[in-house]
């Protein structure tokens, strides 16, 4: 992709790029037989970048000395993150720290603006004391851990699921704090299996469904065939994402929780489930 004059500066630019299942607006507009459109859907490349930059990038990008052709998708986007101030936000996920002490995993946009050891608007479910303040994830990773004021709902969490990256295409399920239970298929994701854990690259995902405001750090899970489920990432806002055609659409915005947990020193870890 740097490689293409075109393509170069809007790559420097972009908040967020992913190779993956893309919504297609306007199929006659995506020609590419490689990849045809099946049911509305296309793979391809999307970058969002932010709306103070008018410039739209729509083309093909060719691979393999030409013989492959990927569509590629240049999106204004804007992040909505859904923690709401003074009410609550919540817990992804549950693990004991190394003293022993139960600890949770949140996003850090909900409780950035406390420090070590003070209240936060989380709410422990069980016993329904405000959790507190631990630490922040580094860089630009959008997470954070607090101490539960009890035992912690450990006894409400299965045993510790598999920890993988959200795969495109793939179903999963949103255990939206506020909103209830929901299922949702992955559009783009920046997660790999390589499991980056560099701070300056948080790695990311859309869905096609979203939440609402006070559902930021609500766990996201693979589909429920075994139990425990796997544990694949914690939901932070929505996305109104816009095309260069005027085509508006929302997402959710979500952080792939193994990175979280690595970045926060956390093991062990439980799914914190709602709904």
């Amino acid at each position: 992709m740097a490689d293409d004059p075109g393509l170069g500066k809007t790559l420097e630019r972009a908040g967020f790029i992913a190779t993956g299942i893309l919504r297609v607006a306007f199929p006659d507009m995506a020609p590419d037989p490689q990849f045809p459109v099946v049911e509305g859907f296309q793979f391809g490349a999307m970058l969002l970048t932010g709306a103070d930059h008018p410039e739209r990038y729509r083309g093909l990008i060719p691979l393999e000395g030409g013989r492959t052709m990927v569509n590629v998708r240049e999106v204004a986007a804007s992040i909505n993150l859904q923690g709401r101030t003074g009410t609550d936000g919540c817990i992804a996920a549950v693990y004991t720290d190394e003293r022993g002490s139960p600890c949770g995993i949140t996003a850090r946009h909900v409780v950035n603006r406390y420090r070590r050891g003070d209240r936060v608007p989380l709410q422990c479910f069980d016993c329904g004391n405000p959790a507190r303040m631990l630490r922040s994830a580094p860089g630009l990773i959008d997470a954070a851990s607090v101490s539960l004021p009890c035992g912690g709902p450990h006894y409400r969490c299965p045993e510790p699921g598999l920890l993988r990256p959200a795969l495109e295409g793939e179903t999963l399920v949103l255990h939206l704090g506020q909103s209830g239970r929901d299922e949702a298929t992955v559009m783009a994701s920046l997660s790999t299996s390589s499991q980056i854990k560099s701070a300056a690259i948080p790695q990311h995902f859309l869905t096609d469904r979203h939440g609402y405001p006070g559902d930021s750090g609500s766990l996201i899970t693979g589909l429920e065939f075994a139990q425990p489920a796997d544990l694949v990432g914690m939901y932070l806002g929505e996305a109104d994402c816009e095309d260069r055609e005027g085509i508006l659409e929302t997402y959710g915005y979500a952080l792939d929780l193994k990175q979280a947990a690595d970045m926060l020193g956390a093991r062990n870890i439980r799914g914190n489930y709602y709904g």
